[in-house]
């Protein structure tokens, strides 16, 4: 560039035609309706070296710019011929751009036929006229002379635009590229939300201040309206949850090719009704008692076949994983298991209890060897509907029924925005017209069997039947268990937690304090079930699926408490730690060490031995000996026996403990030594038996 800058500033260019002189970039790209860079570009690369363009400095000082003559191309000439007028179409709709495509070629054919009618002496007029006739005959279009010569006159003065016709520019008579309405439009596209009337406010100061054309406020409204994309303004303005109800769009399910229990969806609704909670509140300033209100909150399952309403729970708190399992309790007794279920992807769906899993390892497919969630024990296959879609979950859709059709007919309505409540709702509250929440639970369960399930829908699949009667007759089979068993498989579970010396902890509580049979398993990692209506209690299940025992809660002795409570308490934890001891020092052997392994492979070397060995010697003669234990040794034998006897009687739950007690005391009254014989016996026993499982 270099060079050609030194070339540009040291040639003498030829001198330029009269009347033609040098302009600057920014005039240059206004004629040639271009950018400056573009000129800038064609400056340095073209024109310089043939001396058209140059580096000047300006009279001021400063530094040096490019300036432009006149004719280094012929849409920089001042008048320009018609056809080196620019047309800007970008305005045009697709079908005014084609109909001006048809005018551009009809009249440069027409211009053409003109010429050759002079050139062989014919006239203008014959020449229009043969020219009208054949493109009436080969294209079918309709036209007279004086469309043509108005063509003529517009082109001569306008060029390629005049061609145009005058109404499609009327439509749209701004470019879409000006800089204030391009700027009002991006101040309309804002989170806020901004009003037209501020966008134009904001946008006409800037257009001032920078001397842009100003527009009225019509043609900015006009401007946003247009060329705004709907999408693209309720995704900027609203946000994507607005864009994804509104604008985006989802997928069709066909619900008719399935059959009732097969899917079920469930999801949580907050009435739009204020009922009256138990209990009173009072105002700390005034003392004044009022009333409790809340809404509540409303826990469904929902086949997807028939659509019917088949659990529900109505509760005051907010929800969580134990309405879910309540609702879903309902469902089973009543209607059966279902094969699959689309549930949320909220913390409650999502949880451990009705998994089994934790969240990451289900994302990071990681699989447990035993799965205790509600879902896994009933053989039900859950599925994650896609976020923020309500579209996923039929139930969306019922619960604008319900608000319509229940929720509107009491009086404490308070409809689902401040500015959809009805006028008076304080008042009617104060007056005690809110009902209670166990009327309101009676009258919705009415509701949904009496009129929700036996009312004809108009749902794909369902044809105008009722939910109940398509139930009833698609349902092919009813997949179900014994409601002891359903009782059991859907309470509640906890994650792995630990055994610590306090027993488990669940949901904050403590279970097991004293529970023998947690002893063995200090510093494991086991699953807990509990049942929601009673939490005084928790089963103790392994980390494999195998029940240990009945934790009871734990009793918290008071901070206060008297002498002979401490005492108690005190009397009962020596106990605990004496039994722990007791089970050290005759503990089930729990796994095999070094002597175990060197003994079994000398056995098994000594059995082979025999079985290659030769065939065994006559065996010599017997001679009973006398010794000095002979009065002890029936005792001794009785002791031996202790194990088979247990296992012949079928005594599996035998304590050996209490049997190791009760030879202590048979030695402290016979002063007698005590024996070894049942210590043996224990270390002999096979592991799992004395303290609950199989270790």
């Amino acid at each position: 560039m270099s060079s050609l800058t030194t070339q540009s500033l040291g040639s003498n260019p030829p001198p330029a035609p009269r009347g033609v002189v040098w302009i600057d970039v920014k005039t240059a790209a206004e004629r040639m309706n271009a950018s400056e860079r573009w000129v800038l570009s064609l400056c340095s690369s073209k024109w310089a070296c043939r001396s058209l363009a140059r580096l000047e400095t300006p009279p001021g000082g400063g530094k040096p710019r490019w300036v432009v003559r006149e004719d280094a191309d012929p849409a920089l000439a001042r008048i320009k011929f018609p056809e080196q007028l620019p047309a800007d179409i970008r305005s045009l709709t697709e079908s005014q751009r084609k109909e001006y495509a048809r005018r551009v070629e009809i009249y440069h054919a027409w211009e053409a036929a003109c010429s050759d009618a002079i050139r062989s002496g014919g006239t203008i007029e014959r020449a229009t006229a043969a020219f009208i006739g054949r493109v009436q005959a080969e294209s079918g279009v309709a036209i007279d002379d004086k469309t043509l010569y108005a063509w003529r006159k517009r082109y001569r003065s306008q060029g390629n635009t005049g061609l145009m016709d005058g109404r499609w520019k009327r439509k749209d008579k701004h470019d879409l590229e000006d800089p204030m309405l391009t700027l009002a439009a991006r101040l309309w596209r804002n989170p806020n939300r901004p009003s037209v009337q501020l966008c134009y406010d904001m946008a006409k100061d800037e257009a001032i201040e920078k001397g842009w054309h100003v527009w009225s406020l019509g043609t900015v409204d006009r401007y946003i309206r247009r060329h705004v994309n709907p999408c693209v303004a309720i995704y900027r303005r609203a946000g994507k949850k607005a864009f994804t109800d509104q604008a985006e769009t989802y997928i069709e399910r066909d619900y008719s090719g399935l059959l009732p229990n097969d899917l079920w969806n469930s999801d949580h609704h907050e009435f739009d009704v204020m009922v009256q909670l138990p209990g009173e509140r009072a105002n700390l300033n005034t003392g004044e008692v009022k009333r409790r209100h809340a809404r509540p909150w409303l826990t469904v399952w929902q086949d997807c076949r028939s659509r019917k309403i088949v659990g529900w729970a109505v509760y005051a708190s907010d929800p969580n994983t134990d309405c879910i399992l309540l609702a879903l309790h309902r469902a089973v007794k009543s209607h059966g298991v279902p094969k699959e279920c689309a549930v949320d992807n909220g913390k409650d769906f999502d949880s451990f209890a009705l998994h089994g899993r934790t969240k990451r390892e289900r994302h990071t497919r990681i699989d447990r060897e035993i799965v205790t969630g509600a879902f896994a024990l009933l053989t039900i296959k859950p599925h994650n509907v896609e976020k923020y879609h309500g579209q996923s979950k039929p139930c969306e859709r019922f619960f604008g029924t319900l608000e319509g059709r229940f929720g509107k007919t009491w009086p404490t309505y308070c409809g689902n925005k401040p500015e959809n409540r009805p006028e008076g709702l304080q008042d009617r509250l104060d007056k005690g017209q809110a009902p209670t929440l166990e009327e309101f639970t009676a009258a919705f369960a009415e509701w949904v069997e009496s009129d929700h399930n036996q009312k004809p829908h108009t749902g794909d699949g369902v044809d105008g039947e009722t939910p109940a009667a398509v139930f009833d007759r698609l349902l092919p089979e009813k997949r179900t268990a014994p409601e002891a068993h359903l009782d059991f498989l859907l309470q509640k579970s906890s994650r792995p937690v630990k055994v610590t010396q306090n027993g488990v902890v669940f949901d904050g509580l403590r279970y097991g304090k004293y529970e023998p049979a947690l002893r063995p398993l200090l510093g494991q990692k086991v699953t807990l079930r509990m049942d929601p209506a009673d939490v005084s209690r928790v089963t103790v299940w392994m980390l494999d699926g195998r029940f240990v025992c009945v934790a009871p809660a734990n009793q918290r002795v008071p901070a206060n408490a008297t002498r002979e409570v401490l005492n108690a308490a005190i009397a009962e934890k020596r106990r605990d730690t004496k039994a722990k001891l007791a089970y050290n020092e005759a503990r089930l052997r729990m796994s095999d060490d070094l002597t175990d392994r060197v003994l079994r492979a000398a056995s098994r070397r000594a059995h082979e031995q025999a079985q290659n060995a030769a065939p065994d010697p006559v065996p010599p003669s017997i001679r009973p000996i006398r010794t000095p234990i002979d009065e002890h040794l029936e005792r001794a034998q009785r002791a031996l026996q202790v194990p088979a006897m247990r296992l012949a009687a079928g005594a599996e739950g035998l304590d050996l403990l209490q049997l190791a007690n009760d030879e202590l005391n048979l030695c402290q009254r016979t002063a007698q030594a005590p024996s070894l014989s049942l210590l043996t016996a224990l270390n002999d026993e096979p592991a799992g038996d004395a303290f609950g499982g199989e270790q």
